[in-house]
């Protein structure tokens, strides 16, 4: 390797790299305390794309709300790369947590952890994916828009869209992810939950 190569990279900037933005975006978000776990809970209680979830945050952090149709629109263009790739890889590495046949959970440990890695890469190949389909959308860069109800609101749209109830809406779990998103994002709480119902 040489010396360029181990040099560290700069951070990407959202107006000439979005898809590496996005991705550090995420991945900060996803670290952030509660996030993973009411990421993967609604995706197991709801059927939420956690990467749909991420882009209404990241989105919305940026001054941009997320009309449903586009929502949907987005939903639709990586639907078949969920089925075909990132649910496959994550059933078989969910699978090998136990035994099959005689094969113990602990002989496939390292199988499991490149079956991961996979899944990974299958997640930001998706994230690629939505970032180009965001390449044309309006209302970026809202300076005085309120972030927090921004993110707020893309999150309750997607929710909407995907045959979640006003009712049902899981609440707790999206002003988790308005607090990992925009610093102080509670304070605005309710202020665009009213406005949808």
């Amino acid at each position: 390797m040489t010396d360029q190569e181990d040099a560290i990279s700069p951070v990407p900037d959202p107006a000439t790299n979005p898809a590496a933005a996005f991705r550090r975006f995420s991945l900060t978000a996803y670290s952030a305390p509660q996030v993973e776990g009411v990421c993967l809970a609604l995706q197991e209680s709801h059927g939420l794309d956690v990467n749909l979830l991420l882009l209404c945050c990241w989105v919305g952090r940026h001054g941009v709300r997320l009309p449903t149709d586009t929502l949907r629109r987005a939903d639709q263009a990586v639907a078949p790369w969920r089925e075909t790739a990132i649910g496959p890889l994550r059933a078989l590495r969910r699978r090998l947590k136990a035994s099959v046949g005689g094969i113990g959970a602990e002989t496939a440990a390292a199988l499991r952890r490149k079956i991961k890695e996979a899944e990974l890469d299958a997640e930001f190949i998706e994230q690629d994916h939505l970032v180009t389909l965001m390449d044309h959308l309006s209302g970026t860069d809202g300076r005085a828009a309120d972030r927090a109800g921004l993110v707020r609101g893309n999150l309750i749209r997607y929710a909407s869209m995907a045959g979640i109830a006003a009712g049902d809406m899981p609440r707790d779990a999206f002003e988790i992810l308005v607090a990992a998103t925009v610093p102080g994002g509670r304070a605005a709480e309710g202020a665009e939950l009213d406005s949808l119902q």
